[in-house]
């Protein structure tokens, strides 16, 4: 009885942990389909140089200002694709940990580096994300 009980219990611990982290990756899945829309976002705005950045639509456009667009939407592309082989390389370590690979923790580690000069961190990120987003609202 008492093995009977502990094979359910162990079943269900089981099962619930599947479950969680199936509700990680879905949440995961779900923050980089929603930072993906932000950068998207973004691309429509021209991007100021210095911090903190700004990001703004001149009333009126001219040449200048038609570059300035284009410029920051270059740059914002380049992040978008940054972010992704980021990404990338995450998942690679994590499958490569998950099949107990032993240059997986070192692939891992390399993958959770500190941002490089001129990237954002992810307090950087939220403060972009928070300022499009009071860009967007009416």
């Amino acid at each position: 009885e008492k093995k009977l009980f502990k094979t359910a219990r162990d079943k269900e611990f089981a099962l619930r942990s599947t479950l969680q982290q199936k509700r990680t990756e879905a949440m995961l899945l779900l923050q980089e389909k929603r930072r993906e829309l932000q950068i998207t976002r973004m691309q429509k705005f021209i991007r100021t140089q210095a911090g903190p950045q700004i990001f703004y639509i001149p009333a009126k456009m001219c040449t200048k200002t038609s570059e300035l667009l284009a410029t920051s939407a270059e740059t914002v592309k380049a992040e978008m694709d940054q972010a992704a082989e980021l990404r990338k390389r995450e998942e690679e370590a994590r499958q490569a940990f998950e099949r107990g690979e032993t240059n997986g923790a070192a692939a891992e580690a390399e993958a959770k580096e500190a941002p490089a000069e001129g990237e954002m961190d992810e307090e950087e990120e939220e403060e972009a994300e928070r300022e499009v987003d009071s860009l967007m609202d009416p």
